[in-house]
């Protein structure tokens, strides 16, 4: 199975893991900006955001720019959307297998 080198920048120091092609593949959905384009495409802002998560617009702003997010604050944010971002993961995991058997 391949491998990847991901490094991670943490203040002074850098963190730099080794992942397998399925991980590599996974990171390629950035929840945040899929979050964000749901959110548009519904025509929600991000203070209407903010009240339903009962958190600041600053706190919506940080969770926007991340990557990756804990399951259950995902979780939280598919019903408040009423949508299931965890299809997205599910399709990059099935691309990536689809293209290992092509190896």
């Amino acid at each position: 199975m391949e491998k990847y080198f991901c490094a991670t920048f943490v203040g002074n120091y850098t963190i730099i893991r080794i992942i397998t092609a399925i991980d590599f593949h996974l990171l390629m959905v950035n929840i945040g900006l899929q979050i964000r384009e749901k959110l548009l495409e519904q025509g929600k802002t991000i203070v209407w955001f903010s009240r339903q998560l009962g958190c600041s617009r600053t706190n919506v702003y940080k969770m926007l720019s991340k990557n990756s997010l804990d399951t259950m604050e995902l979780m939280r944010i598919c019903r408040i959307l009423n949508y299931n971002f965890f299809e997205l993961y599910m399709d990059e995991y099935l691309q990536s297998g689809e293209t290992d058997k092509k190896k």
